[in-house]
C-alpha cells in the first residue's frame, strides 16, 4: 500500500527511458493509504491522489506546471492560488513548488531532484507532481463567471528583470500586481535566462504586462508611471535590476 504515488510514476518512465522511449507524459490516478495510528491496529484511511511525470527535450518546470495550472484554472476558478518554493526533499530546491489553494497545501510540482534520479540511474531531469485530489476538491468551483469585455484597447509591456536565483516567479508576480496599479489586468511570465550574460547565483526573467480599463484608454504617461512603481519597488523589495 502506497503513502505516494509519485515513485510509481518514476519507475514507469525510467523504464520507458531506458527503452530509448525519450519522450513521454504519464499520470496515475489511485488511492494512498495513511495509517491512522502507529502501531497499526485499524485499517488504513484511502486518500485519492494524481501524480504525473513527464519527460523529453521539450519538457521543463514550466510545462510540467502548465499541467497543474489546467487542472486548477478548471476545477478552483476564482480561488487564490499560489506557488512556494517547495519543501519536499525529492525536488530540485529551485526548479520545484508546493501548491497552495486558499492557504491550503494541495500538491506540489517541478523537477525532481537529481540525486534521487542519480540512484536510479537515470542523467536525464524528469519532471512531475502530485496533487492531492481528497484536499482539492473541498475548493471545487462549479460557479460560472463572467467580466464584461473592454472596447477600449489595452496596452502590453514587456518587462526584463535581473534577479537573485533563489528568488521564486510566484513572489515576483505577486509584488508586480501589488504596485501595478488597477488598471494592471495580467502578468505572466514568458522568459527565463541563466547563463553568461548574467552573472552567477543570478537569473533573468521577462514578463508580460497587461494594462486595460473598461472607461477609456490608457495614456503612455499612465502606463509609464505604472512601470516605474513596479520597477521602483522590485528594487526595494526584491534587489531586483532592470535587464
Amino acid at each position: 500500500m502506497r503513502v505516494s504515488l509519485l515513485p510509481s510514476a518514476i519507475r514507469a518512465a525510467i523504464y520507458n527511458i531506458n527503452r530509448q522511449n525519450y519522450d513521454g507524459k504519464l499520470f496515475e490516478f489511485a488511492k494512498t493509504y495513511f495509517p491512522q495510528s502507529l502501531p497499526v491496529t485499524d485499517l488504513p484511511d484511502e486518500k485519492e491522489v494524481l501524480a504525473f511525470v513527464s519527460f523529453g527535450n521539450s519538457e521543463d518546470y514550466f510545462s510540467v506546471k502548465g499541467v497543474t495550472d489546467g487542472i486548477l484554472d478548471a476545477f478552483c476558478f476564482g480561488k487564490e492560488i499560489k506557488y512556494v518554493r517547495s519543501a519536499e526533499k525529492f525536488m530540485h530546491p529551485t526548479r520545484s513548488a508546493d501548491i497552495y489553494v486558499d492557504g491550503e497545501k494541495v500538491g506540489y510540482v517541478g523537477q525532481n531532484h537529481p540525486d534521487v534520479l542519480a540512484t536510479a540511474g537515470v542523467d536525464k531531469p524528469l519532471y512531475g507532481g502530485e496533487i492531492k485530489y481528497y484536499l482539492l476538491k473541498k475548493h471545487f468551483n462549479d460557479k460560472i463567471s463572467a467580466k464584461q469585455i473592454s472596447k477600449f484597447p489595452s496596452v502590453e509591456r514587456d518587462l526584463a528583470v535581473i534577479l537573485d536565483e533563489e528568488i521564486p516567479c510566484e513572489q515576483v508576480i505577486s509584488t508586480i500586481k501589488k504596485y501595478g496599479g488597477r488598471n494592471l489586468e495580467k502578468v505572466s511570465l514568458f522568459d527565463l535566462y541563466r547563463g553568461n550574460q548574467v552573472e552567477e547565483g543570478k537569473k533573468s526573467m521577462a514578463f508580460n504586462l497587461v494594462f486595460g480599463s473598461n472607461e477609456r484608454t490608457l495614456n503612455v504617461k499612465e502606463v509609464d508611471d505604472a512601470i516605474d512603481k513596479i520597477l521602483k519597488n522590485l528594487k526595494n523589495e526584491l534587489n531586483a535590476e532592470l535587464r
